[in-house]
């Protein structure tokens, strides 16, 4: 899985930063907050992989598009929730369905709502191939985890990050074209 080895590379140059960076975020999680600040941890992982600069936390508590991430978060959110409602199978189906929205919203292509239209437009022809991606990633990481008694997601959260981070970027002009297909306007 090349996605998995590229992240290792990124993450193991600047270890610490990131170790500190994931406690800031696994605290922010644990306190029900740290989602909000998802598309923040991905600008922080597509940052270090593109100019190679270590990761800070200052760069978590970036609030200038704080907005338009949140709406995109929840609502994202909301809908799986609903397909959870509705069936339990129907939660997993929609997740794959609008895996891209943060990605989509922390690249501010799309306003917040047409970034689950054009996760959506992608991976309706294409979600076997983001479940199986995302799947080995997040498996090969908790394992991991597992083997070191949680240890190892100090490392393991940015590596799953930065990894998903670079499958999405190899499927953002496929992503981008299903969103010109389905006529969904970008941002100028």
């Amino acid at each position: 899985m090349p996605y998995l080895k590229t992240a290792w590379d990124i993450v193991i140059r600047h270890p610490w930063e990131w170790i500190v960076l994931t406690v800031f975020y696994l605290y922010l999680l644990m306190v029900g907050i740290g989602i909000l600040f998802a598309p923040n941890m991905i600008r922080i992982a597509r940052k270090a992989a593109d100019q190679g600069v270590p990761p800070t936390v200052s760069d978590l508590f970036n609030f200038d598009h704080f907005a338009d991430d949140a709406l995109a978060v929840i609502v994202q959110k909301v809908a799986i929730g609903i397909g959870l409602c509705l069936c339990l199978i129907g939660s997993p189906i929609i997740a794959i369905l609008l895996y891209w929205t943060l990605h989509l919203a922390a690249d501010r292509i799309y306003a917040p709502i047409d970034c689950l239209k054009a996760s959506f437009a992608h991976a309706k022809s294409h979600g076997f191939d983001i479940f199986i991606n995302v799947f080995v990633i997040w498996m090969v990481v908790h394992v991991c985890a597992f083997f070191t008694c949680g240890l190892g997601m100090l490392l393991g959260m940015p590596i799953m990050i930065v990894a998903i981070e670079r499958f999405y970027r190899s499927q953002l002009g496929a992503i981008l074209a299903a969103g010109d297909a389905a006529g969904i306007p970008r941002k100028a």
